[in-house]
C-alpha cells in the first residue's frame, strides 16, 4: 500500500491508500517535519479513526476523490454515468512521487470505466497546495460527467468561515460565521466567476484575524460556473469540495476523451491574513502572472469612461489626452464607444469597425497624438458579446448561445456570442487583429458585461463549460499575436476575477465603483488572493457615480495608491490647484511602485473597525509604507495607537508622514508629535506600543512610511 508525504517544510499532505484502494487524506496542515519510511507508518497509524457505533463497520476514509462507495453519505467529488452504470469505485494503480514536492495519483474504476489522474504539488517556499483531476472514458460508452470536484480535508480545529457575497459595484463583501454540522455549499451559475460568489474561501480559528490564528484559505480557478462545497460531518472529519459547475449532459465523454477539472488553491498560515496575501501573492507573481515586459513599471492609467462616457470627439478626446499628460499619466485607454453604430449601449456591439461618423480619419491620429504625447495607447473590447441591433446579429443571428424557440432575455441590451463555434472565434480574432494592427495599442480593456442565460450550442446542448475554455483559447491566440499587448479582465467589474482567467490577462478592474468607501472593502476582499499589481485602483470623480457620495481626492487616492493605479474622471474640469494635488499624488505613487508591487502587502489589526490600516513592506524589511484610512466617524475621541508588526525587530526605523492628515476643529487641536518627522523607533518598538493616531474626519486617510537607518 501506497503512502505519500509532500512537504515543503511548511507545510505537509499526506495521504495513504487503505487495503481496499482507496486512496485517501490522511493529514493537510503544518509542517510534520522529515519522516522516514518507519515514522510515516507510525503517523499512519496515529491518524486510523476510531469507529462508531450505529454505523457501518468499518472506519470511512476521507477520500481523495469521495465516490459514495467508499460510505460516504454526503455529496460525492465524483458523479459519472454510462446508460447502465453509475457509481464508480475507485482504486488506486499507480502512484508516482518524484519529488518531495509533487506526485502523480492515478485511480480507475471498471463500473464505469474511468481513468482518472491527480496531480498534487506544493510551492516551493510557499504554504500553499495546488491540487488538479483529468478524467478519461476508458470504456466503450459515452460517459456522462456531472461532477468532478476537488476534496481537501479540514484540519477540525478551524471553527470559522470567512466567505464573500457582493452585487454589482460591491464585490468582495464579507461574510463570517461559525461552523456547525451542516453542508455549506455555494453554487454560481451565471457563467462568469460573478459578483456574488467569488470562488474562494477562508476557514480559520475563532475570531482569527490579519495577524493572528491559523488560518486555511481555498481558491478555484475556474472563470465560469462553479460549486464549493464545505462538509461538516459528525462520521469524518471536515471537508472541502470545490470545481466546474456542469449542467446536465455537458460534459459527454466519448471513449477515450478526457475532461481536466479546475485546479483548486490552497494557502496555509499560522500568522492570521497575512500568511495567506504571502503565500498567494507570491505564488502568484512567480508561476501565474507573466507580463510581457516583466521589469517594466505598472503604467499609470487614464481610462475615458467616467470622462466622456458614449460622447466621442476626436479633439475633445486629444484635449483629455493632453491634460491626463500634464498630471503625469502615462497609459490613456479609449473605453466603449469607438465602434460603428455605438451612441449608447444598445447597439454596435459585435461591429469592431471604426465609427467613420465619430471618427473620419479614423482612431489613428488620436493614437499618433497620445503616443507622441509619450503615453500608451489602450482601446476597450468586448468581443464576447452582440447586441441585436448590430450588422452582425442581423447577418448571423445564429451566432449566439440559445436554446432553439426559446426567448434569450437580453442583459445590458446584449447576447452572448458562442465561441465555441469556430467562425465565431475566426471572426472576433480577425477583427481584433485588424484594429491592434493598425494602431500603436499596448493594452486591452477586455469586458464582459452581462450573465448567460440559455447558455446552448448549435445542437442546444449546455456550453458554459465549453465557452470558457474557448475565451482562454481565444485570449492565447489574440496575445500570441501580439505579445505586447497587455490585456485587462474585466467583467462589469469584478465579476471575472480568479487565478485562471490570470494566465491569459495581466490585470483585473476590480469594480467598477471608484468610491473609496466602498474601494477600501472592496479591495480588501480582493488583497487576499491578488497582488496589488493586478489590482487596477482609480481616483474616480469627487462624485461617484455610482454610489451618490462625494469624497476627498486624498481619501480617493490613498485609497489607489498600492495597486495598479490610474485616473477616470475628466481632468479638464479640475481647477489649477487640484491637478497640482493630483499630479503630486501620481508623482507619490510612481516613486514608490516598485515598492508596492514588489513587497508584502499586510494588513494591521486595529481596534475600531472604522479604520483600516494596510501597506506594503519591502522584501528586505528595510522600508515600508503605510496608510491609515477612516471609514466612519472614530469609535473614541482619542484613537488607539497603531501597531507596526512585521519589521526587523532590533532595527531602528525613522517614522516619516507623507501625506499629513487635515487638523479639524470639530475632532482634532493638534496631530500626535511624531507628525513632525523626527521619530527614531525599532521594529520591536512599532510592534508592541506603535504610534499614536491622530482622530481624523470620516472619508479621510493620510500615509507615513518607515525607512531603516543604517547604523554608523
Amino acid at each position: 500500500m501506497n503512502t505519500i508525504h509532500l512537504t515543503n517544510g511548511l507545510l505537509s499532505a499526506v495521504l495513504h491508500e487503505d487495503e481496499a484502494g482507496t486512496m485517501a487524506w490522511l493529514y493537510f496542515g503544518p509542517a510534520l517535519g522529515a519522516l522516514d519510511e518507519g515514522a510515516l507508518a507510525q503517523s499512519v497509524q496515529a491518524l486510523a479513526a476510531a469507529v462508531p457505533q450505529a454505523f457501518l463497520d468499518d472506519a470511512i476514509p476521507c477520500a481523495l476523490i469521495p465516490t459514495g462507495s467508499e460510505g460516504v453519505f454526503s455529496r460525492p467529488a465524483l458523479a459519472v454515468a454510462t446508460a447502465t452504470e453509475w457509481l464508480p469505485h475507485l482504486q488506486v494503480v499507480g502512484v508516482e512521487q518524484t519529488s518531495a514536492l509533487s506526485c502523480r495519483i492515478v485511480q480507475r474504476a471498471t463500473a464505469p470505466a474511468l481513468e482518472i489522474v491527480t496531480e498534487l504539488t506544493l510551492d516551493a517556499t510557499r504554504p500553499l497546495l495546488t491540487q488538479q483531476h483529468r478524467l478519461t472514458n476508458t470504456g466503450s460508452e459515452p460517459l456522462d460527467v456531472r461532477v468532478l470536484e476537488n476534496t481537501l480535508p479540514v484540519p477540525t480545529h478551524l471553527q470559522e468561515m470567512l466567505h464573500f457575497t457582493g452585487r454589482w459595484c460591491q464585490e468582495f463583501t464579507p461574510q463570517r460565521q461559525a461552523l456547525q454540522v451542516n453542508t455549506y455549499s455555494w453554487e454560481n451559475r451565471k457563467g462568469r466567476a460573478s459578483h456574488d460568489h467569488f470562488p474562494g474561501l477562508v476557514l480559520g480559528t475563532p475570531a482569527f484575524s490579519e495577524e493572528r490564528g491559523d488560518v486555511l484559505a481555498l481558491h478555484v480557478a475556474w472563470s465560469g460556473n462553479h460549486q464549493q462545497h464545505l462538509v461538516v460531518d459528525t462520521f469524518q472529519p471536515t471537508r472541502y469540495q470545490a470545481g466546474i459547475g456542469l449542467q446536465p449532459r455537458e460534459v459527454v465523454l466519448a471513449p477515450g476523451a478526457s475532461h481536466s477539472g479546475a485546479r483548486l488553491y490552497a494557502a496555509y498560515s499560522n500568522e492570521g491574513l497575512n500568511g495567506i496575501r504571502a503565500a498567494f501573492h507570491g505564488h502568484v507573481r512567480e508561476h501565474i502572472l507573466r507580463f510581457p515586459q516583466p521589469e517594466k513599471p505598472r503604467p499609470v492609467h487614464l481610462n475615458t469612461w467616467e470622462a466622456v462616457y458614449f460622447q466621442h470627439n476626436t479633439d475633445d478626446l486629444k484635449s483629455l489626452a493632453d491634460a491626463a499628460q500634464a498630471i503625469g499619466v502615462e497609459r490613456f485607454i479609449l473605453d466603449d464607444g469607438w465602434f460603428r453604430g455605438r451612441r449608447d449601449d444598445k447597439a454596435g456591439l459585435g461591429d469592431w469597425t471604426i465609427d467613420a461618423d465619430m471618427y473620419p480619419q479614423g482612431l489613428l491620429p488620436l493614437a499618433q497624438h497620445v503616443t507622441g504625447l509619450g503615453m500608451e495607447f489602450g482601446i476597450w473590447f468586448e468581443p464576447e458579446m452582440v447586441n441585436p441591433d448590430s450588422d452582425l446579429y442581423r447577418m448571423h443571428p445564429e451566432w449566439v448561445l440559445q436554446l432553439p424557440e426559446r426567448v434569450q432575455p437580453l442583459g445590458r441590451y446584449q447576447m452572448v456570442l458562442d465561441l465555441t463555434r469556430s467562425e465565431v472565434q475566426n471572426y472576433l480574432f480577425e477583427h481584433l487583429d485588424a484594429v491592434l494592427s493598425a494602431l500603436p495599442v499596448r493594452y486591452v480593456k477586455w469586458d464582459m458585461n452581462r450573465d448567460l442565460m440559455h447558455a446552448g450550442d448549435a445542437q442546444g446542448q449546455p456550453a458554459y463549460e465549453r465557452q470558457v475554455r474557448a475565451l482562454y483559447a481565444l485570449l492565447a491566440r489574440v496575445r500570441a499575436a501580439h505579445q505586447w499587448v497587455e490585456i485587462e479582465s474585466c467583467a462589469s467589474g469584478g465579476a471575472r476575477i480568479d487565478f485562471a482567467i490570470l494566465e491569459h490577462t495581466h490585470r483585473f478592474w476590480t469594480s467598477d465603483c471608484n468610491d473609496p468607501i466602498e474601494r477600501q472593502m472592496i479591495q480588501w476582499g480582493f488583497g487576499l488572493f491578488l497582488p496589488p499589481e493586478v489590482m487596477g485602483a482609480h481616483i474616480g470623480p469627487a462624485h461617484s457615480h455610482t454610489t451618490g457620495r462625494d469624497t476627498s481626492l486624498m481619501y480617493r487616492a490613498l485609497t489607489a495608491m498600492f495597486g495598479h493605479f490610474g485616473v477616470e474622471a475628466d481632468v479638464r474640469l479640475l481647477s489649477e490647484q487640484e491637478r497640482q494635488h493630483i499630479a503630486e499624488l501620481i508623482a507619490l505613487h510612481k516613486s514608490r511602485r516598485a515598492d508596492f508591487h514588489a513587497g508584502c502587502s499586510r494588513v494591521w489589526d486595529y481596534p475600531d473597525p472604522a479604520v483600516k490600516v494596510n501597506g506594503v513592506i519591502h522584501s528586505d524589511q528595510q522600508r515600508a509604507h503605510i496608510v491609515v484610512a477612516q471609514q466612519a466617524m472614530p469609535a473614541r475621541a482619542v484613537s488607539a495607537p497603531v501597531r507596526i508588526s512585521g519589521l526587523l525587530a532590533q532595527q531602528r526605523y525613522s517614522v516619516r508622514p507623507v501625506r499629513l492628515p487635515s487638523v479639524t476643529n470639530h475632532l482634532m487641536k493638534t496631530l500626535p508629535s511624531w507628525f513632525e518627522g523626527s521619530t527614531v523607533l525599532t521594529g520591536q518598538q512599532l510592534a508592541t506600543h506603535g504610534l499614536a493616531m491622530p482622530v481624523i474626519d470620516p472619508a479621510s486617510a493620510f500615509m507615513f512610511e518607515l525607512i531603516a537607518i543604517e547604523e554608523q
